[in-house]
């Protein structure tokens, strides 16, 4: 790339940005003062110069009014450009791509009377495909993220009403250490050990709760944090917490806790 090239793409950069933070005269002098010297160094010549001193002091005097006077001509290749989408397109194809450059260069020209990103919107849905149906995993997934919302909103932890020991048992590095049963939500307390690298997400995913009686629980809102996290290790241990609603219902008489292929049964005995 040329010296001349550099210093266009510096005042290209000047031009772009304005004088937004200080007199549109300064900075008009500011910028005429950059390009001179390069003029009468012989980089610029005295036409391209010219040129770009014009630029700036049409920036300098561009008061950011919309430019009247090209509403039907402007229009007019907003709706060509439109009408080159052919029906059915996917959102990505070439020719949205060239619909929305389009209307970037007639918005980046501050044009009057151009549509808002609504109406725009709205007019170049008509010629795009239909989203295909979800698949059934995402089906599931966006379900689970609605019941996970609404447990947040369900929860209460105000009053810790039974602590439930969890089973001398660990499988596959896991161990249920308790079970926290407050007014308006359970905690299942646990800890992992595990074998190799540190995991790079959370260290236990995918629990699930049941019980003897069929409740539907929803488990949300973990956090774990790691006891021994010096590297090196063997082993890793990790001590954390999963929340779930609702509380189990008084006819329940044991609680399951699902990991993996392993299963934890606790005993819901009778408060007192």
């Amino acid at each position: 790339m040329s010296g001349t090239e550099n210093f266009e793409r510096l005042l290209l950069s000047f031009w772009r940005q304005g004088p937004a933070r200080e007199p549109a005269d300064a900075w008009l002098a500011r910028r005429v003062a950059w390009i001179e010297p390069l003029r009468d160094a012989g980089v610029f010549s005295e036409e391209l110069a010219a040129r770009w001193i014009d630029r700036f002091a049409a920036a300098a005097a561009d008061d950011g009014a919309p430019i009247s006077g090209y509403e039907d001509s402007a229009a007019r290749v907003l709706q060509d450009a439109l009408e080159a989408v052919p029906a059915g397109s996917e959102p990505g194809g070439e020719a949205v791509i060239r619909f929305g450059g389009t209307y970037s260069a007639l918005r980046a020209l501050n044009l009057a009377g151009l549509p808002d990103n609504r109406e725009l919107l709205s007019r170049l849905s008509r010629h795009l495909a239909p989203p295909p149906p979800p698949s059934p995993e995402r089906e599931a997934a966006l379900a689970h993220r609605g019941r996970t919302a609404e447990a947040v909103t369900q929860a209460s932890f105000a009053e810790l009403r039974r602590v439930i020991p969890g089973p001398r048992t660990r499988r596959g590095g896991l161990c249920i250490t308790s079970v926290e049963l407050y007014d308006g939500a359970g905690t299942l307390c646990w800890n992992l050990v595990s074998e190799g690298d540190t995991p790079s997400g959370p260290p236990l995913r995918e629990v699930g709760v049941c019980d003897d009686v069929g409740t539907n629980y929803t488990v949300f809102s973990g956090s774990s944090s790691l006891l021994n996290g010096s590297s090196g290790r063997e082993t890793y241990t990790y001590a954390g917490e999963a929340n779930f609603v609702p509380v189990p219902p008084a006819g329940a008489g044991e609680l399951f806790v699902n990991h993996q292929a392993d299963r934890f049964d606790i005993p819901l005995e009778p408060a007192g």
